[in-house]
């Protein structure tokens, strides 16, 4: 098929690009946070703030994808714009645009998610208002994105009708100016969260083998900084404003592939009584020592308050009775030996719900 005259290259889609990758984790994140939301919800339910922004985040990701598969049925996104009837790409830019606030935001809830996350698990003060502060960061950065959209053309009809007349618009460079600034806030708050957690566990006194597997569960994150870290370098097509159609599906793929392998990443720490079952079976793990060393905490979280300090305080807690435990069971036994002598045995069995910080 000969290319018409001016045209910027023949009248092929490359939407799979964006479809079949985000879809398939997308679907992967659903199953994971189900998972997240059934154990935090069973036996008791043990829900938080941190539950609410992911539960945000994933509704926001599934909107996302369903705007953007709109805009790729219309037989718009993944297109040249030279192919594309003026009412389809006006209707498309339309839909980019929300996808484009609701993305930034959606961002911002997972970070925030794994801040809330770690607020649970950390006890000292300074990791309290380290992690707060990451929040408002989060916050003033997805705000300040998000009315540089909102502002960039008067009237904002003109975002996505570029031919309106009267319309006074900026250049591309705020936006890519905002993209950067998102990324380098996003890719630094990766690296610190997964750090932070790996300082707790080197410190537990687990197996070598045990303390690997946890950490390689933590080290999730990092794939969505490579992702972030892609995303980074196609932020140039940002300028392609005659073709934006078609040379913005690699920066939205990796935009979305960030957000979805961040959910996923978010929501396997949560899954510490599944991991613990499976690794049992496959004898990476005893079944009497396994990822259950790591000291219990009514959250559900793998949590790293295990050190040997930590241990310290739980047990002088209970020698001078501040240690106010959960339910206490004991059973007696009167059992003749063969001597005729009476043997008396206690079973006790401690269940003890959660260690409240007894430093502050």
């Amino acid at each position: 098929m000969a290319i018409p005259p001016g045209a910027p290259g023949p009248d092929v889609s490359v939407a799979p690009r964006i479809l079949i990758p985000t879809a398939f984790f997308l679907a992967l994140g659903l199953i994971v946070y189900f998972a997240r939301m059934w154990t935090r919800l069973r036996p008791i339910q043990r829900l938080g703030v941190d539950d609410l922004m992911i539960s945000i985040a994933m509704i926001l990701m599934v909107v996302i994808w369903s705007l953007c598969a709109a805009a790729v049925h219309m037989g718009a996104m993944g297109r040249h714009n030279f192919y594309v009837p003026l009412d389809k790409q006006i209707a498309a830019n339309r839909l980019l645009l929300i996808v484009q606030i609701l993305w930034i935001w959606s961002v911002a809830f997972v970070k925030m998610s794994m801040a809330c996350m770690l607020l649970r698990i950390l006890r000292s003060k300074n990791w309290h208002m380290f992690l707060y502060a990451t929040i408002v960061v989060q916050v003033v950065a997805a705000t300040a994105f998000m009315f540089i959209l909102l502002l960039q053309c008067r009237p904002i009809e003109a975002v996505w009708n570029p031919g309106l007349k009267g319309a006074k618009c900026w250049s591309q460079l705020p936006a890519q100016v905002g993209l950067y600034s998102n990324a380098a806030v996003s890719i630094v708050t990766d690296f610190i969260f997964t750090a932070l957690p790996l300082t707790f566990i080197s410190k537990m006194n687990l197996p070598l083998r045990q303390r690997v597997v946890i950490g390689s569960l933590m080290c999730l994150g990092l794939f969505a900084t490579v992702a972030d870290i892609v995303k980074t370098t196609k932020v140039d097509s940002y300028s392609n404003g005659g073709d934006n159609l078609y040379h913005m599906v690699d920066l939205y793929t990796w935009g979305f592939l960030e957000e979805e392998i961040g959910i996923i990443a978010v929501c396997v720490p949560c899954l510490k009584a599944l991991f613990e079952a499976v690794l049992k079976r496959m004898k990476w793990v005893s079944s009497s020592g396994g990822l259950s060393k790591t000291a219990p905490d009514r959250s559900g979280y793998l949590h790293f308050a295990g050190s040997q300090r930590s241990e310290n305080h739980q047990l002088e807690a209970m020698r001078s009775g501040r240690w106010k435990d959960g339910k206490t069971q004991s059973q007696e036994d009167i059992l003749p030996s063969k001597d005729g002598q009476i043997l008396k045995t206690t079973e006790v069995s401690f269940s003890i719900e959660e260690a409240k910080d007894l430093e502050g």
